[in-house]
């Protein structure tokens, strides 16, 4: 999620999203066959993402691809960004063999079928790589604290919004 923008309350959501789903399924009943069908798809729609909220909490959730709005698409990219930016600290801040001492740690545990010179070369190549990718995701890594791009979303008038605006899941729904 974006973390700049104000979060409401996702059980107090989740459940405006199951009353929303009612209220459909409910018209639904006083609806022609193709208009029903739609509407009972749309409640639908509403609860598996009331039920993937309440399943997830407190943690954020993680919708399909089936479930998602385009702010949720583009808030989970934003995501991933900003641990490979905690990759790279977390990455940066380990020491010259303390990898290949875990490693060497961990095979003892498993068993030889661990590589600590493998590991440490791996990990070198994974943070240049997440560096590189940071970067042509809005990361810049170079100064003393990570600075992340904004984001927008192509609204339906054709006018640019803020990565922190909320998108209407009602809009999206199927």
């Amino acid at each position: 999620m974006n973390r700049d923008r104000e979060q409401k309350d996702p059980i107090e959501v989740a459940q405006q999203w199951l009353n929303q789903a009612g209220v459909l399924r409910r018209r639904a009943a006083r609806l022609p066959e193709l208009e029903k069908q739609e509407a009972l798809d749309r409640a639908d729609w509403f609860e598996r993402r009331a039920r993937i909220v309440e399943a997830a909490y407190p943690a954020p959730p993680i919708f399909p691809p089936e479930l998602r709005t385009p702010i949720d698409r583009l808030d989970l990219c934003d995501d991933l960004r900003r641990h490979l930016a905690e990759l790279l600290v977390l990455g940066g801040s380990i020491e010259n063999g303390e990898l290949e001492a875990f490693a060497d740690a961990v095979a003892r545990a498993r068993g030889p079928k661990v590589d600590a010179v493998r590991a440490s070369k791996l990990l070198l190549e994974l943070l240049g790589l997440a560096v590189d990718l940071a970067g042509e995701l809005g990361v810049d890594t170079s100064g003393p604290a990570d600075v992340f791009a904004d984001y927008a979303i192509e609204l339906v008038d054709g006018d640019a919004g803020e990565g922190e605006l909320e998108a209407d899941a009602d809009a999206s729904a199927p």
